[in-house]
């Protein structure tokens, strides 16, 4: 009688903590840094207010450019300078935080939830169907207010879930009626029987094959994320590099003979193209992928694929560039060397 009192007691405790808990969340507020962008500050603040009131930390960070940065890199900054965790890692960032980032150079966003909401919105891609389908899709048409609150506004109805939390109810208080007689009793313990030696092993299995799934879609995933990373860091590497090379290739043919500055043009136009369609692929595959609902292993593995062959061309066109820099220092010591035979070459 006892035990039972003392469970009763601490049912009560724990339904008592359960419903008092969202008064505990802290630093429930909304923080923007827009960076230049243009947004509507105000109808973000309205949609926040649905994940405030849940006593979410709800933060958005938009740029124009990353500054050659890598996405993730750029983010990481913008959270240290504002205050809210070391960087965008998940043991990082604060348990009540919602990140939304965009980024318009790279185009990249994303949807970073802290450890209270990492369930509700991880389960069945729930944040990724959610950047896709609101977030990106007012981005399409130039309009980051109208992605950012439709967005907010999804993540809200997935975390309340009422239909989803009254299945859980219905299913925990159906089991404990009728139980008297001993007649149910033998066909209660007839049915544990079968479910232990039909359903169980069964259940165990889907779980196992689920968990797998999951596990490889996550694998895949930051595959996915580190492959179009490293793209994009060495296309902006590499921007800079091909400036640095039209400045070179201007003084060519005042600098060499004709020869060998027709040479380096033909290469510098060739290294030109070559970059043009690398950002062209770039782009292709990134909304290839924003196009999809949700992304299967195959699509995210094929574009991780095209995302590392981007990165190999890269290093090919500035070796090329490499190159091409040798054999102008090589002409620069011939021409130190024997300036009257290369001033007589010019002319010709």
């Amino acid at each position: 009688m006892k035990q039972r009192r003392w469970g009763i007691l601490m049912l009560w405790v724990l339904s008592l903590m359960l419903f008092a808990a969202p008064s505990f969340a802290q630093d429930a507020r909304v923080v923007i840094d827009n960076n230049g962008v243009d947004v509507d500050e105000s109808r973000i603040n309205t949609a926040a207010r649905q994940l405030t009131d849940k006593g979410a930390l709800v933060v958005v960070v938009l740029t124009d450019s990353t500054n050659g940065q890598s996405e993730t890199a750029y983010l990481d900054s913008r959270l240290k300078a504002l205050g809210i965790g070391n960087s965008s890692k998940a043991g990082d960032r604060p348990s009540n935080v919602l990140i939304y980032y965009v980024s318009f150079d790279p185009r990249y966003s994303s949807i970073l939830p802290g450890i209270d909401y990492n369930q509700a919105l991880t389960t069945g891609n729930q944040s990724d169907s959610i950047r896709n389908n609101q977030l990106n899709a007012g981005l399409k048409v130039n309009d980051p207010t109208r992605g950012l609150v439709d967005a907010m506004t999804a993540t809200a109805r997935v975390i309340n879930d009422p239909a989803g939390a009254a299945s859980s109810s219905s299913q925990s208080s159906s089991s404990s009626s009728g139980l008297g007689s001993s007649l149910v009793w033998i066909i209660v313990i007839i049915a544990l029987v079968a479910i232990g030696f039909f359903v169980v092993p069964g259940l165990l299995k889907r779980r196992s094959n689920q968990a797998a799934d999951l596990g490889a879609q996550a694998s895949t995933r930051a595959r996915f994320d580190q492959a179009k990373r490293n793209a994009g860091v060495g296309i902006a590497d590499l921007g800079q590099a091909m400036r640095d090379a039209a400045e070179k290739q201007r003084f060519d043919k005042i600098s060499y003979p004709s020869t060998q500055a027709n040479e380096l043009e033909q290469r510098h136009r060739a290294v030109e193209s070559s970059f043009t369609q690398l950002k062209v692929k770039f782009d292709d595959i990134n909304e290839h992928i924003d196009n999809l609902s949700n992304p299967s292993v195959t699509d995210l593995e094929g574009a991780a694929g095209g995302y590392d062959g981007i990165t190999n061309q890269v290093r090919q066109i500035t070796s090329e560039l490499q190159a091409m820099d040798a054999l102008r220092k090589e002409l620069d010591t011939i021409n130190a060397q024997a300036p009257g035979e290369v001033d007589r070459a010019k002319k010709w």
